[in-house]
């Protein structure tokens, strides 16, 4: 779901914090209070979802997502070993977010 919960079509910020905190709340397993780099990365991606929609307002099947977060994985894993380091995971992270995956 995404951050407009009252359906208005505008984004409040009580709406976006309410949003915010029971994403992190949900990844904070370890009930710390805190989130490393990595995870604060994932906290970003689920911050950004809205409710299957991309930003232009078309909608994108999970098939189609799928792919397109594989395609760029493969782009970014350039040695091919179906891994990504650190810094390409960062890379790979930025990618999804610039395509509106």
């Amino acid at each position: 779901t995404g951050c407009d919960t009252n359906k208005d079509g505008m984004i409040s910020k009580s709406e976006v914090l309410k949003r915010a905190t029971a994403t992190f709340d949900k990844m904070d397993k370890s009930k710390k209070g805190m989130m490393d780099d990595k995870q604060f990365m994932i906290f970003l991606l689920e911050l950004q979802k809205t409710d299957g929609y991309t930003s232009s307002g078309v909608m994108m099947s999970k098939a189609d997502m799928m792919k397109k977060i594989e395609m760029t994985f493969d782009k970014i894993d350039k040695s091919k070993k179906g891994m990504l380091d650190r810094k390409q995971a960062e890379i790979f992270l930025r990618e999804l977010m610039k395509s509106g995956a």
